[in-house]
C-alpha cells in the first residue's frame, strides 16, 4: 500500500484489512439443481468452501472430480465367461450410443481396464460372479456402485453380478445395458429414479426391457454439467465464493386424507420453506398416475410456498397408501418421501366369480357377476355389453353374503344385482379375454366394467416366444403353461434347436409351470426358429407345442 492510500485509510477510519471484501460480500456460488444425488452436491459444496477460504489448489483438486459431458469408461471383463463377453460389449455400446444421440458433442470413450496403468478412469464397470446379500435385503444385489472424489480412484465404479436374483440367473444383455446406463447417470450426478425404464432407474432382479434416456434426464445432466463448468471457471479465475446452502423444510411430514368417496378429486397442499441462503430447487415425482403435483419449483431464501397436489379417486377403492418423492438441492435432504394416505369409500363393487376366470367345460360355461351397491348410493344397471366374447346376459336384483377380496373383506351381507352370463362352447383352445360392461344411471360411473377370461384346456402364456432382434450372446425368455385349479404334470420337454435349452418349474401347485428358454448365443446371424414340445399327463392335450422365433444380428 502506498503512503498516500495508507494516510487516506487512516483518515477515513478504515484499516487495510477492511478494504478487502469479506465472506458475506463474495458472490453466491452456483445453485445445484434438484434431482442431483448427494455425492455430486457434496463435491460442489466442497469446491465452494475451498474457494471461500481462498485455497484454490484444494478447490482445483476437487473440481477435477466433477463430471464433464465427455468422459472415459473403463471395461473390466476379466471375470466374465468368454461366451458372454460379446453380448455384454454390445449391450454397453448400445447404452452409450443411445445416450450420445441426444448430445452430438458428447464423446464417451471406452478403454480396457488395466489396474495401476495411467490415471484412474471416470467410470469403471467390472463384473463378479455373485454379490453378497445383506441380512436386511430380500435378494442379493444385481450391482453395487461406489462413488469417489479422489483422483486416484474412478469417479464411479460399478460392479455387476454375472448371476443375479434368487434363485440366481445369468445377467443377460438387457441387465448389462441397464447397469451401464445407470452407472453413466451416477457419474453425471443424477439421483436414482423411481420411474422404471429410465436410465437413472435400476433393478436388482433380471428385467426384460431396455431402459431409455428420458428428456428429463437429459435436462438434468445438462444442468449438472453447467454447474460443474461454472465451478471450474471460478477455480481458474481464483474467484472467492459464498457457498450456496439451501435448506428445505416440508410440512406436513405425511398427508392424511381421512375417508373420501370414490370418484372424488381430493386437493391438498405441501408447505415448503427455504431456510437457506440460496435458491431452493425442488422437483416432485408421485409414485402413482392418479396423483398429480406441481413438478418443479424454485424458492428464494426465506420464502414459503404451498405446492399444490391432488388425488383422482375415480379408480381407487379402499386404503390408498402412496407417496410423492420430493427431490431438492438441500444436501441434507436430496430426496424426501412424503407418504399420502386416504380411504376411498367405494360407490360400487363389481365382483365376478373366481376372479372372472372361467374354465370352459364341454357344452358351454356359466358365470355370475355381482354388482354390490352400498346403502344410500343410487346406482342401477340399465344395460350390459360383452366386448370380445359372445354371451347371453341377464340381470336381476340380488341380496346375500359375498366376500370382496379386492377390499380384503370376508363374506358380508350385500345388496345389488346379479348378472347371469352364459357362454357357448364355440371357442378354440386357449385363453380369451373380454370386457364385461354395465351401463348405469350414475352421473359419474355411467359405464363400469370388469375383465372376464375364458380358458379352454392347458394354455401357454404367451402361446409363442418371440425374442425379436437379439445379439449373438446368451439371452433368455420366459413363458407359462397354465390351467388354473386343475392339476396336470409335465412329463418331458424338448426343443428342436441346438442353440436353445428349456427348463421348467412349478410355480402354483401342479396347475401352473414356468418355462425358461435359454439361447446360448452361438447361432449364426439371421432368423432363428424352433418349436418347444411339451408332453403332459392330460389325455386331451398330451402334446403342446410352443413356437420360438428370433432374429440374430
Amino acid at each position: 500500500m502506498t503512503v498516500f492510500w495508507a494516510v487516506l485509510a487512516v483518515a477515513t477510519g478504515q484499516s487495510a484489512a477492511q478494504t478487502q471484501p469479506g465472506p458475506s460480500e463474495y458472490a453466491l456460488g452456483p445453485t445445484v439443481p434438484a434431482g442431483s444425488h448427494a455425492h455430486f452436491q457434496q463435491v460442489c459444496l466442497d469446491v465452494q468452501e475451498e474457494l471461500e477460504k481462498g485455497d484454490f489448489a484444494a478447490a482445483d483438486r476437487l473440481a477435477k472430480a466433477l463430471p464433464k459431458l465427455s468422459f472415459t469408461l473403463a471395461w473390466d471383463e476379466s471375470e466374465v465367461p468368454a461366451n458372454l463377453r460379446p453380448g455384454y460389449r454390445d449391450a454397453r455400446d448400445r447404452a452409450i450410443s443411445s445416450w450420445m444421440k441426444g448430445y452430438p458433442n458428447c464423446e464417451i470413450k471406452v478403454i480396457p481396464f488395466k489396474k495401476g496403468s495411467g490415471p484412474a478412469p471416470d467410470v469403471l464397470v467390472s463384473f463378479t460372479d455373485k454379490l453378497p446379500q445383506k441380512p436386511e435385503d430380500p435378494i442379493p444385489p444385481g450391482a453395487v456402485h461406489f462413488l469417489s472424489s479422489s483422483l486416484d480412484e474412478p469417479r464411479v465404479e460399478a460392479v455387476v453380478a454375472i448371476h443375479r436374483g434368487s434363485p440366481p440367473v445369468v445377467s443377460d444383455i438387457v441387465d448389462v445395458h441397464n447397469e451401464v446406463a445407470y452407472a453413466m447417470m451416477q457419474y453425471y450426478g443424477v439421483e436414482r429414479s423411481i420411474t422404471f425404464g429410465s436410465y437413472s432407474a435400476r433393478s436388482e432382479v433380471s428385467v426384460v426391457a431396455l431402459s431409455r434416456p428420458g428428456m428429463g434426464e437429459r435436462a438434468q445432466v445438462g444442468d449438472n454439467i453447467r454447474v460443474a463448468d461454472s465451478l471450474r471457471a471460478s477455480v481458474v479465475k481464483k474467484e472467492r465464493l459464498t457457498p450456496a446452502r439451501p435448506r428445505i423444510q416440508i410440512e406436513p411430514a405425511a398427508w392424511e386424507g381421512g375417508k373420501r368417496n370414490q370418484g372424488e378429486i381430493v386437493k391438498f397442499g405441501i408447505q415448503v420453506t427455504n431456510l437457506g441462503n440460496a435458491p431452493l430447487s425442488l422437483r416432485t415425482v408421485p409414485d402413482c398416475t392418479c396423483v398429480a403435483s406441481l413438478k418443479i419449483a424454485t424458492l428464494a431464501p426465506g420464502e414459503t410456498r404451498l405446492i399444490p397436489a391432488q388425488i383422482n379417486l375415480l379408480d381407487v377403492t379402499g386404503e390408498f397408501d402412496r407417496s410423492i418423492m420430493i427431490y431438492s438441492n438441500d444436501l441434507e435432504k436430496t430426496t424426501t418421501r412424503l407418504p399420502i394416505r386416504v380411504f376411498s369409500k367405494p360407490v360400487y363393487r363389481l365382483l365376478p366369480e373366481n376372479d372372472g376366470l372361467v374354465l370352459m367345460p364341454p357344452g358351454g360355461a356359466k358365470l355370475k357377476v355381482f354388482l354390490a351397491v352400498p346403502e344410500g348410493i343410487d346406482l342401477k344397471p340399465l344395460a350390459t355389453r360383452m366386448d370380445g366374447l359372445e354371451a347371453d346376459i341377464s340381470f336381476r336384483p340380488w341380496s346375500g353374503k359375498l366376500a370382496d377380496p379386492g377390499m380384503d373383506e370376508p363374506e358380508l351381507p350385500r345388496k345389488g344385482y346379479v348378472f347371469d352370463i352364459n357362454i357357448a362352447d364355440q371357442l378354440p383352445p386357449g385363453r380369451t379375454r373380454a370386457s364385461f360392461l354395465v351401463l348405469t344411471n350414475h352421473p359419474i360411473f355411467k359405464e363400469i366394467e370388469t375383465i372376464v377370461s375364458v380358458q379352454k384346456g392347458i394354455v401357454g402364456l404367451p402361446d409363442y416366444v418371440s425374442m425379436g432382434e437379439i445379439a449373438p450372446a446368451p439371452r433368455r425368455s420366459i413363458f407359462l403353461l397354465s390351467r388354473p385349479k386343475k392339476d396336470f404334470e409335465i412329463k418331458s420337454v424338448s426343443v428342436d434347436s441346438p442353440f436353445l435349452t428349456v427348463s421348467h418349474e412349478a410355480v402354483r401347485d401342479k396347475w401352473e409351470y414356468r418355462f425358461t428358454v435359454q439361447f446360448d448365443g452361438r447361432a449364426a446371424p439371421g432368423p432363428l426358429r424352433a418349436t418347444i414340445t411339451i408332453q403332459t399327463s392330460d389325455a386331451a392335450q398330451p402334446t403342446i407345442r410352443i413356437p420360438y422365433s428370433a432374429m440374430v444380428k
